[in-house]
């Protein structure tokens, strides 16, 4: 990403699920990382922690309807196992995101990895950095309009 200087007024939220804490631990270091890399301040940076993913939508509600929020993105992780609570938990958070995002016309990205196993969510953690870069782009993008 270019020069992010423009960003400095800018405010993110992070709404982190403690569940599978290694994962979103690795997830919030890389993402604050990148911030140093992209010279975005971490002084604008909020961190929420809630227990799991299936509580992240009502925190992402909460901080949308802030006046001083331009972005939230939601970190964690969703394993499958053995029964069907991984599908019910990745549909939901999707859809709470996706209607949160839309009401409240906020951006909201989805850094929650939703894999099949360990393996895979490591292979993954990389991405938390892309995450950092969608949230900028969105900022600027609604901005514009």
């Amino acid at each position: 990403m270019s020069n992010t200087n423009e960003h400095f007024e800018d405010n993110i939220a992070v709404v982190i699920s403690e569940f599978n804490k290694d994962i979103s631990t690795k997830l919030l270091d890389i993402f604050l990382t990148h911030a140093n890399t992209v010279n975005f301040p971490q002084k604008n940076i909020e961190i929420h922690h809630v227990p799991g993913a299936f509580e992240i939508p009502l925190i992402a509600k909460q901080l949308a309807m802030m006046d001083n929020i331009d972005a939230i993105v939601c970190l964690g992780s969703v394993i499958r196992g053995e029964t069907i609570h991984f599908e019910l938990i990745a549909h939901q958070l999707a859809q709470g995101i996706r209607e949160i995002s839309q009401e409240h016309l906020t951006p909201i990205i989805f850094g929650v990895l939703t894999v099949e196993n360990l393996e895979q969510a490591h292979a993954r953690l990389h991405k938390a950095s892309e995450f950092l870069d969608t949230a900028l782009s969105m900022i600027a993008r609604n901005r514009s309009f």
